[in-house]
Order: structure tokens, then sequence, then C-alpha cells
């Protein structure tokens, strides 16, 4: 126990907390709003205003009752606590936000501490996490991204402590559940390594029963939500996702036919959310069968635009979805799962909230040329965007790095039948499996839907590599 306390645990979470804050409250004044940070700001209006959680436009004084925004009702609640308290101040948002994350961070330091035993292997896994660019940018946009790493960093801390003291911290474990979830609607995947955990403690029989208080308490807010949506008559007491919407259904069928990565996704299914559709741009891998029928089609519907999608475009659609499936069915079940599985996590382009996105300064078309194109497209955006293309090499060469070092860990901690580590490879790789089956599925495969998987990943490594070198080490015979 002497390396436990090898020195003061408040200088470990000073260190962590100063090195994480600086880099957050510089981002901070790069601030950006983001795609979906107006419906967050318009929810968290309506709620100081005394109309409740609402879209309706806040000067309308409609007041028509909402699930939440994009998401659960808990970031628009947050702002408005933080406006509340601010005048309306954006960046006070952020920067609670920021230090939110920070806390969140700490705790998980206090954890891993207590877990290894050793302050100096909290103390680097702690600095990796606070300084890794995956993670540092995310407080400059008004979005969920933040308090999701902060309510995922909560999670994995308790699930850490319940690993050290050989029981399920159920109340605290369903705190952070319920706490993530209203923030992001897919914080609910977290609940696969808490089940995880649960079996790594427990008998079966026990960790279902302990995993059924936890899913009780959970319940009980959200229970209390979903009554509320019933009472104020909302035809769908659950949000419906941009995908399930029936109105568009043979569209989305016909899309799934084609669409691999984000980037044609944003151009064949974002720009309908608002009528836009004059603004969609379809990328040439999109015409398998009936080219003409297709052009034809997104002709006609340009007429439409500004108005909802017309129902016979969308059952023209479905029958060419129907077509190309049954002319390429390899591809529609197995190839292009596959793609978007790779998109989701292999994606190089991704800029993780760093301001070095190129939308713009290059149109939805050149995107599309850039990503279906060979080295020579991406040389030419090197030379002519050197800043930020050597920023985002810098930014996914950490991650593709990590992945690396993610399956060296998992080849040592299985090869290790005695290391502690095996317990987090659990709960990382569990994580990881679950992302990946929500995500293709639900075409949620942006590269940003990972961003709570990374710092998992991260900290699974640092301890894993970390003790394989000081073993190595140890182990050497002196000269």
């Amino acid at each position: 126990m002497k390396n436990l306390y090898s020195f003061k645990p408040s200088h470990l979470y000073w260190i962590i907390a100063v090195v994480a804050t600086i880099p957050r409250f510089l981002i901070i004044f790069l601030s950006e709003g983001g795609g979906d940070g107006g419906g967050y700001l318009k929810v968290a209006e309506n709620i100081l205003s005394g109309c409740g959680v609402s879209m309706s436009t806040p000067e309308s004084g409609e007041c028509i009752p909402h699930f939440g925004g994009n998401q659960g009702p808990g970031y628009p609640l947050f702002i408005a606590a933080v406006w509340w308290v601010s005048e309306h101040s954006n960046l006070a948002v952020r920067l609670s936000q920021a230090m939110v994350y920070v806390a969140s961070l700490a705790y998980l330091v206090s954890a891993i501490r207590h877990y290894t035993s050793s302050s100096k292997m909290a103390l680097l896994a702690g600095l990796i996490l606070a300084i890794s660019p995956l993670q540092t940018a995310w407080p400059r946009y008004l979005l969920t991204e933040t308090l999701a790493l902060a309510g995922t960093l909560w999670l994995f801390a308790e699930l850490l402590k319940s690993l050290h003291e050989k029981r399920l911290r159920v109340v605290p474990i369903a705190l952070a559940l319920i706490a993530t979830t209203f923030v992001r609607l897919d914080g609910v995947l977290l609940a696969i390594p808490v089940a995880a955990t649960g079996f790594i403690i427990y008998r079966p029989f026990d960790a279902i029963r302990r995993g059924l208080v936890i899913a009780l308490i959970v319940t009980v807010p959200w229970g209390g939500w979903l009554l509320r949506n019933i009472h104020v008559g909302m035809d769908n007491i659950f949000p419906v996702p941009f995908d399930l919407q029936t109105s568009i259904s043979g569209y989305i069928k016909w899309g799934e036919t084609w669409i691999t990565n984000e980037y044609q996704m944003a151009g064949a299914w974002w720009p309908i959310h608002g009528y836009h559709y004059d603004l969609l741009r379809i990328d040439d891998h999109a015409y398998s069968v009936g080219k003409e029928r297709v052009h034809a089609l997104f002709e006609e519907l340009k007429e439409y635009t500004g108005k909802p999608f017309p129902k016979h475009i969308n059952e023209q659609f479905a029958i060419l979805a129907e077509e190309s499936t049954e002319k390429e069915p390899f591809k529609a079940y197995l190839l292009n799962p596959g793609r978007r599985l790779s998109a989701l996590w292999f994606n190089v382009y991704s800029s993780f909230a760093w301001p070095l996105e190129l939308s713009g300064k290059v149109s939805a078309q050149e995107r599309l040329d850039i990503v279906n194109g060979g080295l020579w497209s991406k040389l030419i955006l090197l030379k002519k965007y050197p800043v930020e293309m050597l920023g985002k090499i810098f930014v996914n060469g950490w991650r593709i790095i990590l992945y690396f070092l993610f399956i060296f860990s998992i080849w040592i901690a299985c090869k290790d039948k005695k290391s502690q580590y095996r317990d987090i490879m659990i709960l990382a790789v569990s994580f990881v499996m679950v992302r990946s089956i929500f995500s293709v599925t639900m075409h949620y495969f942006e590269t940003r839907y990972t961003l709570t998987v990374m710092p998992i990943l991260e900290l699974f490594v640092v301890l894993v590599v970390a003790k394989f070198l000081i073993e190595r080490k140890s182990i050497e015979p002196s000269v």
C-alpha cells in the first residue's frame, strides 16, 4: 500500500485538473455552434421562458411539447441552468461543460488510483486522457459530446471502483446512467459494460438481480418523463429517428443500397431535414440500377423544395431500393455494412471538433470526390490546405496508433492470465462491439459517434502498455 500514497492525492488531482483545463479553456475561444446546437438553444430558451421542453420558436408562444430536442432533455436543461446564473452567456455554457468534464476525469483518476494501487499509474493515465486530441476540442461546441464524455468517464470510474471493491456500486452506477442517457440517448449502450462488470464480479443469478435493480432505478426518472409526454398529448412519446420516418422510408431504403460513409450521408440525407431538396448531392456510387429514373425523380423532387417529401416519389425510391437489393444482395447485406463499419472507425478525415474542417472551403461534391479519389487528390488537398490537413493527420494519427496499441494490449492481457487489466479489456471490447453493432444498424456511422469509446481505449492501453514496459525493464539483465 506504500506505493498508493507515494505522493499526496490532492496533488495528483490538481495536476490532472490543470493539464485538462488549460487546452479546453483555450480552444473555447475558437467556438462553434454546431449543427444541432440551435435546437438545444431553442429548447433551453423555452425552458427559461416558462414554456417547458419545446421546439417551438420562443417568440411564437406556441409551447408545443417536445421530447427534448435532438436528444433527451438533459443538455437543454443544463444550458438553461447555466444561462439562469450567467445572463444567457454561451461562453459560460462552454466553460461549465469543460469543467464538468475535468471533474469527471479527476474522479476517474481517483478510481484508477485505487484500482491499480499506484498514484504514478493514475497520473500517467490521467495525463494521456487530459491531453488526448480526440477529446480536447469538444467544449468549443454547444453540443452534447462534452457532457456525454463526462458521463462516460463517471460511469467507468464507478465500474473500476466496483471491480476494486468486488461489489457492484448499484446506486452510483444508476445515477451515472441516468445523467448520461438524459444528455444523449445512445448513452444506453453503457449498459453493456455495466452488465459485463456484473458478470465479472458475481455469479449469473446475482449479476442479473443487481442489474435489474439498476434498471429499476434508471426507469424511475425515464418513466416519469415518458408519463409527462403522454400527459401533454405527444403523438410519439419517444423521438422518431430520421431514418425511421415513414414519409421518407422508401428514400432511406434506397440510400441504404449505396451510402457507406458520412460524407455520402451528408449530401443525400441531411438536406431532407429542412425540405432542402435542391441541396441534395448524390454520389456516383448510387446508380447501381435505374440511373435515368433516379435523375428524373430528383429533378421532380426539386419542385417540392420547402414542402414535405412527396408520397409518390418515396414509393418510387422504395421500388428502386428493392430492385437494387435483388440485383446485388451480397453488396446490400454484407459489403455495405462492412464499409459502414470501416467508415465508423477508420475515417481519416475527421477533425474531432478541432477547427480543421474544410466544409466552408470545398463543396459537398468536392468532398465526395476527395474521399473516393486516390492518393493524388489527397496530396493536392494537403498542398492547398496544409494547416488543416496536417492537423487532421495528427489527430487521426493518434487514433490509428491507439487502435494498434489497443490490439497489442488485448494480446498482452490475454497472454497474461493473471493480469488485473483483463477485466478492463472485457469492458472496453464489449463497449466497442455494442457501439459498432448499434451504429451500423441504426445508421450512426459518423466517426464522432465513436467519441465516448476513445477514453476507454486510451485508459486500457496506458495501463497495459505501461505495465508491460515496467515488467520488461525489470527483467532485463544488467550489464
